[in-house]
């Protein structure tokens, strides 16, 4: 003012005053609000429509010391009366009958002019402090009751350093001030042009800039980029409009380049900031030339900026965090609400006596330094158990030509279903290429369940009070009527019966006939168990029909149409069964315990238990399944297996802890499950033990299941668990006990392998495991070279990840990429081992399940035994420059071995001895990999058994030597990932395999966050199966798209 006191400060309609007049009438007012008492720290309410009296007043209260409430005419008079009971104020300052709350002075400028005009123009004294209380701004709350930030001084003043230094004299020469004085835009709007000698140009709202008889002094429009875009469509911005500002939103690509292209603006800059930093946090200048998605940039003057972990740590380059803001524009907090205050502002682990500010909103740090606005963490949605960031749909909608504007969010049908919908102004409906070609845009970038199932075109979007979108006020779609169903319920009664296995096996309340198995989470051995409950309800199909038709709909057309051949004998299997080659492998250990190498489960009984029905369930089980009669003897041609004929023997026990007290409980049954569990006798039939312990009436009592691993494995454990439950409940009820028919007998499956292995079919495969050694693999570095390797020395470490972490390898990867959980977690491994032998080749011992689809008369899905593979693998990541290469390499090179591996084991045990020769020499693998599949439907909340907290004992010898360095298993057990990792602590330490453990968990965030949070999407051979590419051939072929 003492500059330039004749230069133009404010112009409104056909007003303008001068920086003298306007700061004479603001001085004016000031000493007469300090006679009503107003000083530092007093809030004062100003409810005005916009005029050249609302900027006198809040001038005004400044001026006097106070801080000003800013309450909107046009808001609802409950939301008033609300902030100003809240804010406590004791002077409100309006005009005419606008707003009259009791208990409150009222200044009323029309009535009280006469006693303004009477004080004087010259600037009052006050004793305001940097700290003081300059304003208070309310902003929604999420128990829907409004919060006041309270902004001191010293924030207000640092803003308007940084925009000085940020913006030159010519850009703030005229700005438009269009935004509401409850929004805190205003701040900049206002504040900023008189601070720095600029004109603050007043409308009613930014749409109104084309009627102005002046429009040519504005020179920086600030508003939200949902103006914006109805000014560009109005070709409304004026020629002398340089700069403009956008805030409160996200901004598109497609906005700033048609500002760039379809307006004079020549700087478009990107501002984000919540009121509780004081308007602005971050900023960038966007280039015109840029392809990417607009950043918002880096940390204004004064503010910091970190991207954090839940444990406040930072996260890595480009992977997803929530931003934390500190420095000089933090608020003082919220007004009277020490709770919330403390909640949201934080003290910072950053600096002592420093605060940071939670800002809930999802961002990562570029690779260029500037900071990429993802979304609010408030904005993630679950539809059909999917995760969906709701900002990300919106951002890919705004990416096609013919939206203008988009917004994404979930309605519920009649029926309670949740549907993804997106509300849309389009460019232009004559252009507008209809919903199929937008819905088909979109599955280019999106999994299908990000793709919304209905559109609803808006001429408008509906706006709050300060120009954001009013997510409230969008209209409800015609969910009914819309022709495009993302739900299509199962019709038919295959579809229904499918539906129903699905939903059993895959943990899935509601699927619809185009929902794909392995996108769900499914897996191969998944897979199995859905084949195996549908032939129990007549449906004919056998595993590798799932592979070949993986929605319900295609698999229901499958049915009937296999099995025709299947060889499945009914009646008792008894005879000399050959040795398969997992058995094979298990004997060529040599072990000196070959007896004691079993599988076991302890199981909890809550409710009261019938022995008797339990043994004759027993013996039901060990009729149907023959290979539980299997037994093993050592002959002059080496060890021979044979299934006997059904005895008397019922390997049932009963053991009575009920008088032992709690303490020792544990103690007692875990040693007797050890002795149970080194009595076996391989040539002594059944090689399954089960004991029951009676802990008495006041404990529910468990039920130890022990069998030698000769004659079961993973899989075969559900099939018998299921079983024994059936049977179990069936003679409870004294109905007749009905099992599903026999599959492939398991002498049957080892009879055909033997003649599979003379075939020119399996020989050709040799080349594959030969080949894959012609370069030279690093041995594992081991802390303890002369330790010993075995049992007694193995150490188990478990690492566990979060429901949602295993959702989204599960479910939400598979989806976007294609690619199953076991190649992620494999790349995660040969990335973790990288670090320790220097290179990003891995020699992996895989451990699959084994019923592979050899033979057409052969169906496995329920038959118990001993099935499972073991194959090297050497995985190379040598040419995988990011995450998602590494795992789609480590998905060709498992696609390059045939038959998931089983073909190793058939020519290592069963072919000729060239061939056992040749696969014997090569290397051994130290690393062991396995992953069990899911395992969270074991037993229903109804069932009779749960698992047991108590250990099962020792399944292995103490005396026997380990086969490999370390092994490492993963399952998935209620809903969680966990994986074990197994050593001897007699070779490695422990803080060596704590320190692969944490590098593991390390990868596979990283691979995770990279796979959900990358917006290209990256292709592999695999994913044009009909055209044959290889690697090079598709990069020629998309660099050419």
């Amino acid at each position: 003012m003492e500059n330039t006191p004749n230069a133009i400060a404010l112009i409104h309609e056909t007003q303008q005053l001068t920086y003298h007049e306007l700061n004479s009438q603001a001085n004016q007012l000031a000493h007469y609000l300090q006679q009503l008492g107003v000083k530092p720290e007093t809030p004062v309410g100003v409810c005005l429509n916009r005029s050249p009296h609302l900027i006198i007043t809040l001038l005004a209260i400044l001026k006097a010391g106070g801080a000003y409430l800013p309450l909107d005419p046009h808001y609802p008079s409950e939301r008033l009366a609300l902030m100003i009971e809240d804010a406590k104020i004791p002077i409100l300052i309006t005009q005419g009958n606008i707003l009259q709350p009791p208990g409150v002075t009222i200044v009323d400028l029309d009535l009280d002019q006469d006693k303004i005009t009477e004080q004087p123009i010259i600037n009052p004294s006050t004793n305001v402090l940097p700290q003081n209380l300059a304003y208070l701004i309310y902003t929604s709350g999420s128990t829907g009751r409004p919060k006041g930030v309270a902004i001191a001084h010293s924030s207000t003043v640092s803003l308007l350093n940084w925009a000085k230094d940020t913006f030159t004299s010519e850009q703030i020469s005229g700005v438009l001030a269009s935004t509401s004085v409850c929004f805190d835009l205003s701040v900049f709007e206002i504040f900023v042009p008189l601070s720095w000698g600029g004109s603050v140009i007043l409308v009613d709202n930014a749409l109104a800039l084309p009627e102005l008889s002046y429009i040519e002094k504005v020179t920086l429009i600030n508003t939200v980029p949902t103006a914006a875009t109805e000014l560009l469509r109005l070709n409304a911005i004026p020629n002398s409009v340089k700069t403009i500002n956008l805030a409160g939103e996200a901004l598109s690509k497609h906005l700033v380049q048609k500002l760039y292209k379809n307006s004079p603006v020549e700087k478009v800059f990107n501002l984000y900031g919540p009121s509780e930093d004081t308007t602005y946090s971050t900023v960038a200048l966007i280039n015109p030339e840029t392809q990417n998605s607009p950043s918002i940039g880096f940390a204004v003057t004064n503010t910091q900026a970190y991207i954090l972990d839940h444990y406040l740590q930072p996260v890595p380059m480009g992977v997803p965090g929530e931003l934390y803001l500190g420095g000089k524009g933090l608020a003082r907090g919220y007004l009277h609400q020490p709770v919330l205050t403390a909640e949201r502002f934080i003290p910072s682990p950053f600096g002592e006596g420093e605060r940071l500010y939670k800002t809930g909103d999802r961002v990562r740090l570029r690779e260029d330094g500037e900071i990429e606005y993802l979304g609010r963490n408030d904005y993630q949605v679950k539809v059909r158990g999917f995760r969906i960031e709701l900002g990300e749909v919106e951002d890919k909608l705004l990416k096609h030509p013919d939206i203008a504007q988009a917004v994404a969010t979930v309605k519920e049908d009649n029926n309670g279903n949740k549907r993804l919908v997106a509300y849309l102004v389009i460019e232009s409906t004559a252009t507008f290429s209809g919903e199929e070609n937008l819905r088909r845009f979109l599955q280019e970038t999106l999994p299908d369940y990000m793709v919304p199932s209905l559109y609803v075109i808006l001429d408008s979007l509906p706006l709050t009070p300060n120009g954001k979108i009013d997510r409230k006020a969008l209209p409800e779609p015609e969910i009914n009527t819309n022709i495009q169903q993302e739900f299509i319920a199962p019709e038919t009664p295959q579809e229904k019966s499918l539906a129903i296995i699905w939903s059993q096996v895959l943990g899935c309340d509601r699927l619809s006939v185009n929902d794909n198995f392995f996108a769900l989470g499914g897996d191969s051995i998944l897979a199995i168990q859905v084949v195996a409950k549908a032939n129990q309800m007549g449906l004919k199909l056998a595993p590798k029909d799932l592979f070949q038709h993986q929605t319900i709909a295609k698999l229901a057309t499958a049915i009937n149409q296999s099995l025709s051949t299947i060889k499945a004998e009914q009646g008792t299997v008894t005879g000399v069964v050959p040795l398969t080659p997992i058995q094979n492998w298990f004997f060529e250990q040599n072990l000196r315990d070959p007896h004691h190498w079993n599988q076991a489960i302890l199981l909890e009984i809550e409710q009261q238990i019938n022995t008797q029905n339990l043994q004759q369930a027993i013996t039901k089980l060990l009729e149907h399944h023959d290979a539980l009669r299997l037994s093993f003897e050592l002959t002059e041609l080496g060890w021979q297996q044979v299934n006997n004929d059904l005895n008397n023997i019922i390997p049932f026990i009963e053991i009575d802890f009920s008088n032992l007290p709690d303490q020792v409980l544990e103690l007692a049954i875990s040693s007797t499950a050890t002795q149970i569990q080194s009595s076996f006798s391989l040539d002594t039939e059944p090689l399954i033990k089960i004991a029951w312990f009676n802990l008495g009436n006041h404990r529910s009592s468990r039920l130890l299941i022990v069998m030698h691993h000769l004659v079961i494995d993973g899989l075969s454990w559900r099939i018998f668990l299921e079983d024994l439950q059936i049977v179990y409940q069936q003679i409870n009820q004294n109905k007749e006990i009905l099992l599903p028919q026999k599959t492939t007998s398991f002498k049957y499956w080892s009879e055909q392998l033997q003649s599979y292995v003379n075939s020119e079919l399996i020989t050709s495969k040799l080349d594959e495991y030969l080949t894959m050694f012609n370069n030279s693999i690093s041995p594992l570095p081991v802390d303890l070279p002369t330790g010993e390797n075995i049992m007694s020395e193995a150490e188990t470490l478990s690492l566990n990840f979060s429901e949602e972490d295993t959702q989204r390898l599960l479910k939400e990867i598979p989806s976007r990429h294609q690619i199953q959980i076991n190649e992620v977690l494999i790349a995660a491994l040969v990335q973790t081992f990288e670090t320790l032998i220097g290179q990003k080749k891995l020699l992996i011992e895989l451990e699959g399940h084994g019923r592979e689809n050899l033979f057409e008369d052969v169906d496995l899905s329920r038959t118990i035994g001993w099935f499972t593979t073991l194959f090297p693998v050497v995985f190379d990541l040598s040419k995988a420059e990011n995450n998602l290469e590494a795992i789609n390499r480590i998905k060709e090179q498992l696609n390059n071995i045939s038959d998931h591996g089983i073909n190793y084991g058939i020519l290592r045990y069963l072919g000729d001895k060239a061939i056992k020769k040749q696969l014997k020499n090569l290397p051994n693998a130290e690393i062991r990999f396995n992953y069990f599949g899911q395992f969270n439907n074991l037993f229903t909340p109804e069932s009779t058994f749960k698992i047991a907290k108590e250990p099962s004992g020792n399944a292995r010898s103490k005396r026997d030597k380990r086969s490999c360095l370390i092994e490492i298993n993963s399952l998935i057990m209620n809903n969680q990932l966990r994986i074990d990792w197994t050593f001897s602590k007699s070779v490695c330490l422990q803080e060596t395999i704590d320190k692969l453990m944490d590098n593991f968990s390390d990868k596979l965030q990283d691979i995770i966050n990279y796979c959900l949070f990358r917006e290209e999407r990256e292709y592999t051979p695999l994913d044009f199966p009909k055209m044959d590419f290889t690697p090079e051939e598709l990069d020629d072929f998309l660099s050419d798209l």
